[in-house]
């Protein structure tokens, strides 16, 4: 994923209903979906010790790339949550 593409969503950026400049959902699901993929190419290939190593730059939770990968999922189910919530204050039905 490209800086840019990080830029528009990182922490402290503001929500507006002004998308100009904003890809669409699709494409937004389409840049995840090449993550993942690129993802499962080459985790497999890592060693014990590379994955050991420590991140750049320093994260608040985990140190490694080991853990950081473990502390994705945990960070996914995080805002799935925040997404549940939102659509009850809508007043949505939920997902499942």
């Amino acid at each position: 994923m490209s800086g840019a593409f990080r830029k528009l969503f990182m922490k402290g950026t503001t929500a507006s209903s002004d998308r100009t400049g904003h890809p669409d959902p699709q494409e937004i699901l389409a840049v995840l979906d090449r993550v993942h993929q690129q993802v499962l190419r080459e985790v497999p290939g890592f060693s014990d010790a590379e994955l050991d190593q420590p991140i750049a730059p320093p994260h608040s939770v985990v140190s490694t790339r080991y853990g950081s990968m473990l502390f994705a999922g945990d960070h996914e189910m995080l805002h799935a949550g925040q997404i549940g919530f939102l659509r009850r204050l809508m007043g949505k039905a939920p997902v499942r």
